[in-house]
């Protein structure tokens, strides 16, 4: 027996599942409904949270450019980076773009 999908007025979606519906949409099927800003919208947005995941999947950590992201704020998520090696990478990477030094070794030390 097929079951119809319930059609209704208006649909909620849960706030930390936005993303995720929002991967389900094709900027090609929105750019071929004649909606192009909001097609490239998104596809900036698919790249962006593609680069995201490949940083902590690849280094432990993902830090958006430009949205004031604090010092304090980046070096707690180091802290609960578990496997060292990804910790370390993700401490070069947090002196590279603050301009900081933090020792490496001092920081393998925390959370643990």
């Amino acid at each position: 027996m097929d079951e119809k999908p319930v059609e209704r007025e208006q649909y909620l979606i849960r706030l930390d599942r936005v993303t995720s519906f929002l991967n389900t949409l094709s900027p090609r099927n929105i750019n071929a409904q004649g909606n192009l800003e909001s097609a490239e919208w998104l596809k900036s947005k698919h790249e962006e949270w593609d680069g995201a995941l490949h940083a902590y999947e690849t280094q432990g950590i993902a830090v958006k450019a430009g949205n004031g992201s604090s010092i304090v704020n980046v070096l707690a998520k180091i802290d609960g980076i578990k496997n060292p090696k990804l910790r370390q990478v993700a401490i070069e990477k947090a002196n590279a773009a603050y301009g900081l030094d933090i020792p490496v070794v001092t920081q393998l030390g925390f959370g643990e």
